[in-house]
């Protein structure tokens, strides 16, 4: 008979569950120790989280200042001119991307916009002379 479940491939389940490379600790560490060592680290992660966290970013360093509209406008423009010339298929769907990109950023734009009538112009217009 074949198969898997013969009786010299047999494992005793203790075996099974607890590996002996597992129980084998480098260190000698003790299951409290393994529990102190695990809840400071929480505690610590907790707390930087809490207080902003430590990225190792340099607080000194300069805030960088996000492009205007215009700005990343010129850029899709730029690159849409660059990948004209590249023939692929990443290249044509990035040209779609950045399309996309420029018509939400146009369609901000005009959400933005406050609806007005040719008499408001007019009231401010003859409210200066």
């Amino acid at each position: 008979m074949t198969g898997a479940l013969q009786s010299h491939n047999r494992m005793i389940i203790e075996l099974l569950l607890n590996p002996k490379f597992e129980q084998n600790m480098l260190d000698g560490s003790t299951v409290l120790e393994i529990f102190e060592s695990v809840k400071h680290a929480r505690e610590v992660h907790e707390n930087s989280s809490i207080s902003g966290g430590d990225n190792d970013i340099d607080n000194d360093s300069p805030a960088i200042e996000s492009p205007s509209r215009h700005e990343a406008l010129q850029v899709t423009a730029t690159i849409q001119r660059f990948i004209a010339e590249i023939n692929s298929p990443f290249a044509r769907k990035l040209e779609n991307l950045l399309a996309m990109f420029g018509h939400k950023t146009q369609l901000e734009v005009t959400h933005l916009m406050k609806n007005t009538s040719i008499t408001d112009f007019l009231l401010v217009r003859l409210n200066y002379m």
